[in-house]
């Protein structure tokens, strides 16, 4: 009778499931299936090179092992397969394995199982590989009987003790009794792979029997497509823990604001399970900016190699293994209080951590702010000229790498300066004493700037040059205290405008009559003048007699009745604004019109010598005697007188 391969399916697929809702924990692998139920990963069809064969023709009824796997393998049918998804990380207990197998014969013949470890080719093991453990079969289960002389069997094979481990690959082939066990021949078969059409190449029955023509294909055995060469592992998953833990430092304790730093972070895996897809984050705090990390793993230990940013990564840390991240950040340089920077590493899946408390590590640094302030000074003009205004310019700068927390500049102004006024850039605030202080509240950024412009007038009287020095500071600790003060020195000149004024006491004069001169020297600045004197000169014909002067003159004279200068001298500083008077009292005797002249000077420089001079022209005479006045009876005698001696020349004359 032949039976529809539907029909065969269905019969398999519900004995199948029969046998796995009674097991501990089931799981079916299908070499050709292209999905896997949960936890095996698909197979599929695999052919082999060597003397292994994944649903290959035989080349020979009397090539097959041994019962116990000795001899050579010419006509074996192997499979590989991997324990992963929830037990990826653990180890899997069998219970038991089962094979779906065909035999031409409807009595059940025995049946043997060999399983191998992979030797990392990527193909099933070849000749001269052990198997790590041969399991007979413990019973068969029949699906009943297809087509001509065929069954189709559940070997049950027990595996006590049996422990795989997860995510790793194993090979599993199935063999017959050998001719001494069975005088009858190899009857044990796998049917091919499904695919193409029956050939030798893709589809045989692997030992012939009676009532099958040897090399037959197996759709002509059971009439339908080919039997799926099928097994499947029964048991539970164990997970083993897997102790995580995480350090962190960056080897110091304190930290500058506006500088980098750099964390190491070792995260590792004492075991005793691997923890496969675990993850480590690290979510820095806002005061770090542009981090970069990179990771190195160790010997079977596997993550990512660089990011940037925040750490969320996924790494592979089997037992015994572990992973360093290093990670550099900039610190903000308006950062201040502490810095704290957490790592944290975590399992996936089901895998235990034993111990929770060491899967993450906190850095702390106490934030002390640095800010490299600087100072610059300059004067202008210099040199000045003393009694004028002089301007100071002190600018602060910071060069970090901090912020500057209130930062101020001081100007001590030297003696002989007064204070004018100050006029700070913006958001600064200045005293009105001496030294002079302009705060800056606030943070003064690295690369950022303040200044200050203080205008001063200088004293009059100052003769020698000036020194000033400006300092620069914060409430943030300097590193470079060297640069923090500047000094400006200023040449002083002096310049005093002296201005003469000079007057006599009447434009005309008779002989021998005293006339006063009087001269006054105006010092119109902006300097004090350094011994003025004041000179009239009396050459050539009038005559000293009397002097007088302001206080403080010291005065040289001719002798009283001759021709002569006057000198007078004050010595020391004569003021803007002052003024020094002398008088000089003198006579002619020689009628005509006389100058006199005067002058003034001092020690010190005058922008302005055209006004040093002057000179007066006094016009002197002899006396002339007054006439009388006369009455009307005076003017008649007159008038009468005047005409007798005119009557009298007449007569005369004649």
């Amino acid at each position: 009778m032949n039976v529809p391969l539907s029909a065969l399916f269905a019969v398999l697929a519900v004995l199948s499931a029969e046998r796995s809702a009674s097991a501990q924990s089931s799981t079916l692998y299908s070499s050709t299936q292209g999905t896997v139920v949960p936890g095996l990963p698909s197979g599929g069809p695999y052919v082999p090179p060597g003397n292994l064969y994944d649903n290959e023709q035989s080349n020979a009824s009397t090539s097959l092992a041994s019962a116990d796997s000795a001899g050579t393998f010419t006509a074996r049918t192997a499979d590989d397969f991997q324990i992963t998804a929830a037990c990826a990380s653990g180890e899997f207990e069998i219970t038991q394995i089962r094979v779906h197998m065909v035999q031409s014969d409807t009595a059940p013949q025995p049946f043997a199982v060999d399983l191998y470890a992979d030797d990392g080719t990527g193909t099933a093991p070849t000749v001269g590989i052990s198997p790590i453990a041969t399991f007979p079969e413990s019973s068969q289960l029949s699906f009943g009987t297809f087509g001509t002389g065929t069954s189709v069997f559940e070997v049950s094979l027990a595996t006590p003790g049996l422990v795989l481990n997860g995510n790793t690959t194993y090979w599993i082939s199935g063999f017959g009794a050998d001719a001494a066990a069975n005088a009858g021949g190899f009857n044990n078969f796998f049917a091919a792979s499904a695919g193409a059409a029956g050939t030798t190449a893709n589809g045989v029955i692997i030992a012939p029997d009676a009532g099958v023509a040897a090399w037959t294909p197996v759709q002509n055995v059971i009439g339908g497509a080919p039997l799926a060469f099928s097994f499947a592992i029964d048991g539970s998953c164990r997970i083993l823990d897997a102790d995580l833990s995480v350090t962190k430092t960056d080897n110091a304790t304190t930290a500058v604001p506006g500088t980098p730093v750099t964390y190491t972070m070792v995260a590792s895996n004492v075991g005793p399970g691997d923890a496969i897809a675990s993850t480590l984050t690290d979510t820095f705090p806002a005061s770090l900016g542009a981090c970069a990390w990179s990771c190195v793993p160790s010997p079977g230990a596997a993550c990512t190699a660089a990011g940037t940013g925040n750490i969320a990564d996924t790494l592979d840390l089997p037992a015994g293994t572990s992973a360093t991240y290093t990670a550099t950040c900039n610190i903000a340089a308006s950062a201040t209080g502490t810095l704290d920077n957490t790592v944290t590493v975590a399992v996936s899946g089901v895998v235990v951590d034993p111990d929770p408390s060491n899967n993450s590590a906190t850095d702390s640094d106490t934030l002390s702010a640095e800010a490299d302030l600087s100072i610059t000074l300059t004067d202008t003009p210099d040199p000045v000229t003393a009694g004028n205004g002089l301007s100071y310019l002190a600018t602060l700068s910071n060069a970090g790498p901090s912020d500057a927390q209130n930062a101020a500049i001081s100007l001590l102004l030297p003696v002989g300066v007064s204070l004018v006024s100050s006029t700070p850039s913006a958001g600064g605030n200045c005293t009105a004493a001496n030294p002079v202080v302009c705060t800056w509240a606030g943070a003064t950024v690295p690369t950022g700037s303040h200044s200050v412009t203080i205008a001063t007038t200088v004293s009059p009287a100052q003769l020698a040059g000036l020194s000033a020095t400006a300092t620069a500071y914060s409430d943030s600790a300097d590193p470079v205290p060297g640069n923090n003060d500047a000094t400006a020195s200023t040449t002083v000149v002096s310049s005093a405008d002296l201005q003469l004024s000079f007057s006599a006491s009447t434009p005309q004069a008779s002989t021998n009559e005293p006339v006063s001169f009087a001269a006054s020297s105006l010092n119109a600045g902006p300097s004090d003048a350094q011994n003025v004197s004041v000179s009239i000169s009396l050459t050539p014909d009038f005559r000293y007699s009397a002097l007088s002067t302001g206080p403080g003159a010291s005065c040289t004279t001719p002798q009283v009745g001759t021709t002569g200068t006057i000198v007078c001298t004050w010595v020391g500083a004569t003021a803007p604004a002052a003024v020094r008077n002398m008088e000089v009292i003198a006579y002619s005797n020689s009628a005509g019109a006389t100058a006199v002249n005067a002058s003034n000077g001092s020690d010190t420089p005058d922008p302005v010598a055209g006004n040093d001079v002057a000179n007066v022209s006094v016009q002197v005479g002899f006396a002339v005697e007054g006439i009388p006045a006369l009455g009307n009876d005076g003017l008649i005698l007159l008038a009468l007188a005047l005409a007798l001696l005119g009557a009298v020349s007449v007569r005369r004359d004649r």
